[in-house]
């Protein structure tokens, strides 16, 4: 049950943020017209009601959906809660009507979004809304069908579409999709909105142990610091606040896999992380990683945990896997 009470207020923690206007997105959101416009109606593909029919039957405000070009993907959407929409990368294109990213009286949906992110939020600004948005990503169109519900999505997880076989119907129906599995993401986000999430939902979050680590070290320059762990007791799960500052003025790329722990000089199996192994020259970055804990352990000792970035330990270095460009 506490990770169900975890899951609900994550996702209704993005009801609570702030719709924050977009001054410039020429290129990147084509927008409503100045004047009210009616959507342009389009063929049945069956003898179903107006709205095509739902993907996921289902009203829990958390949903994981494979992209299917071929499908409508139905998104419910409250007025005063917000719903976010993440790609698993960032997205090329928006375009619509009745949306806009600041208030007008011709808008019927107010939207979040900020040109190379790979998520947007979207909230009904009128009862009984209801448009369409289709967004460009790698090459490929996907349609949203967003109405104005009592009972909204509040964070749709998107996955990789699957191949289109040859032969494949158009004709959309109605399924369960399978989850895009990636069980960083719920833990990464807890963290990032921790302090949130702890004054909004205190039970919720009681399960969550906030630890002081003091880590620090150098590898050839790059300063690696672990102020802090969370250990998510029930799941077995923890997640390490990492900050890195390089004071060089090249860039370091520390490879695809640019992070490991270990606990007592055992590696500690990483499930995801939101840093991807770059430091820009002259500077720094906070990487989140989550990872799991053995069966029946517990934090006795926070120096007990290790950092080892692989790129820049010293027979990594001689082997030549660390790589610092050139200015």
């Amino acid at each position: 049950m506490k990770t169900r009470s975890l899951e609900t207020a994550l996702a209704i923690l993005s009801s609570v943020q702030v719709l924050a206007a977009v001054p410039d997105l020429s290129g990147i959101f084509r927008g409503f017209p100045t004047t009210p416009t009616t959507p342009t109606s389009t063929t049945a593909l069956s003898p179903a009601p107006p709205s095509p029919a739902p993907l996921i039957s289902s009203n829990h405000p958390i949903q994981q959906i494979t992209l299917d070009p071929l499908q409508v993907i139905q998104v419910p959407v409250a007025i005063d809660r917000l719903t976010t929409l993440r790609f698993p990368s960032p997205v090329s294109d928006l375009a619509s009507a009745l949306i806009s990213t600041e208030p007008h009286p011709s808008a019927h949906f107010q939207m979040t979004f900020h040109p190379g992110e790979s998520f947007f939020s979207v909230r009904a600004l009128r009862a009984n809304a209801s448009t369409t948005l289709n967004v460009v990503w790698k090459s490929q169109t996907f349609v949203f069908h967003f109405h104005e519900s009592a009972n909204p999505w509040l964070s749709v997880i998107l996955g990789e579409p699957v191949p289109i076989r040859p032969n494949r119907s158009a004709v959309p129906k109605t399924r369960t999709l399978p989850a895009q599995a990636n069980p960083a993401d719920k833990y990464l986000d807890v963290a990032r909105n921790l302090a949130s999430l702890r004054r909004q939902y205190p039970l919720s979050m009681a399960d969550v142990d906030q630890i002081e680590t003091r880590f620090e070290r150098r590898f050839n320059g790059v300063v690696v610091r672990m102020p802090e762990l969370l250990h998510f007791k029930t799941d077995r799960v923890g997640v390490a606040r990492i900050d890195l500052s390089n004071p060089d003025n090249a860039p370091v790329d520390l490879g695809p896999n640019p992070i490991q722990l270990r606990r007592q000089g055992q590696p500690l199996r990483v499930l995801g992380s939101d840093f991807d192994g770059t430091l820009p020259a002259l500077g720094g970055r906070i990487a989140l990683v989550a990872f799991q804990f053995p069966l029946g352990e517990v934090i006795r000792d926070p120096t007990d945990f290790q950092i080892v970035v692989p790129a820049m330990e010293p027979t990594s270095a001689r082997s030549g896997s660390s790589t610092r460009s050139k200015p």
